[in-house]
């Protein structure tokens, strides 16, 4: 675990935060995000060759200078920097024990109905799909996540109090978002 959070420290650029044990769990930040590292045991397990389990996506404001930062370092960049239409500059890695990360830097402010993709507002009623039982049931059935309310144990709060205030809401929706790789081999 040590070993892991430095190289993503080196390499991508993640802080450590939070450490729970020396081997167990570690909260690492980048700009106003963060994601949950993890020890290996019990159903988690990192990829296997040739299979991806994720992808996490984090926001860099240098593309080109990150990609290059990692490469530096051994990542294997899967996907050079590249434009999209829907304005953003992308590449794609692999830190050393498979995990997959993609990192985007804003390059225009593109209107989804440009490249295909629907802005969606409050009101829309596909947006409280899942705030209710039916709705989750439809949204299961669909394959999409259920929305959820309150904090992510369910309860109230999470409306009112911040994530940095609140540290098992940080950690459990950065456990939903991505499992980080939890052993990585030197990068010497």
């Amino acid at each position: 675990m040590r070993e892991a959070v430095s190289w993503l420290g080196e390499a991508f650029g993640f802080v450590e935060r939070v450490r729970i044990g020396e081997d167990h769990r570690s909260q690492l930040s980048f700009g106003d995000g963060a994601v949950i590292i993890g020890d290996i045991r019990k159903e988690r397990r990192p990829p296997r060759a040739g299979e991806v389990t994720h992808s996490v996506m984090v926001r860099v404001d240098d593309v080109d200078a990150h990609c290059e930062r990692a490469r530096a370092h051994g990542a294997r960049v899967l996907m050079e920097p590249t434009d999209f239409e829907y304005g953003e500059r992308q590449y794609a890695a692999e830190d050393p024990a498979g995990h997959h990360w993609t990192f985007s830097e804003t390059i225009a402010d593109v209107a989804p109905e440009a490249w295909g993709g629907t802005l969606v507002t409050r009101d829309d009623p596909a947006r409280r799909r899942g705030s209710t039982r039916r709705g989750r049931m439809l949204a299961r059935r669909a394959g999409t996540p259920p929305r959820r309310r309150g904090n992510a144990h369910g309860g109230p709060h999470a409306a009112r109090t911040p994530p940095d205030k609140c540290g098992t809401r940080g950690r459990t929706i950065a456990r939903q978002t991505a499992r980080a790789p939890a052993r990585i081999p030197s990068a010497s």
